[in-house]
């Protein structure tokens, strides 16, 4: 940030007082003008610098919360993988076991296997396309924040650029 957007708030309100006072003093209503305008030049500023706070803090949350959703995805998905393969395993010990039985009985629990594991991948599924749509969510409104405070700065910058041409 260079010295205008740091410490430039409270030497512009500072320079603003002084002028409005210096101007009511000698009757000089351009002095007082250029005094109100170094004060909104510091308002400006410090609006900009809170909207540039807010967009960071926005960006940090939006982060943390897809970091979050991932390792919940993963976690999820290291469970159906575990749970897949401990059922598997069951279900080969018992065909070594019960041959003729078991034949029927595999077949079924394979795709009872099959079907639980299809509505936990949908259930994966939504969950990753929830978490993609909250983040961009986020996303754009950490985008509108920092357009915000664009707009703030830039604004600073014309009320600047009028205090010096006047």
């Amino acid at each position: 940030m260079s010295e205008t957007t740091t410490g430039g708030g409270l030497v512009d309100r500072l320079k603003g007082k002084i002028k409005q006072v210096t101007g009511s003093v000698l009757d000089d209503e351009q002095l007082r003008r250029e005094g109100q305008l170094h004060e909104e030049k510091a308002e400006a500023l410090e609006e900009a610098r809170r909207l540039d706070a807010e967009a960071a803090q926005e960006r940090a949350e939006a982060e943390i919360v897809a970091r979050e959703q991932e390792m919940a995805v993963e976690s999820q998905e290291l469970s159906v993988e575990e749970v897949s393969e401990a059922r598997r395993a069951a279900i080969e010990q018992e065909l070594r076991a019960e041959e003729q039985r078991i034949a029927a009985e595999h077949a079924q629990r394979a795709a009872a296997v099959e079907r639980q594991e299809e509505r936990q991948q949908e259930g994966i599924t939504r969950d990753e396309a929830r978490a993609a749509r909250e983040w961009a969510q986020q996303r754009q409104q950490a985008q509108q924040t920092e357009a915000e405070a664009e707009r703030a700065r830039a604004a600073a910058e014309a009320l600047d650029r009028a205090s010096q041409s006047d």
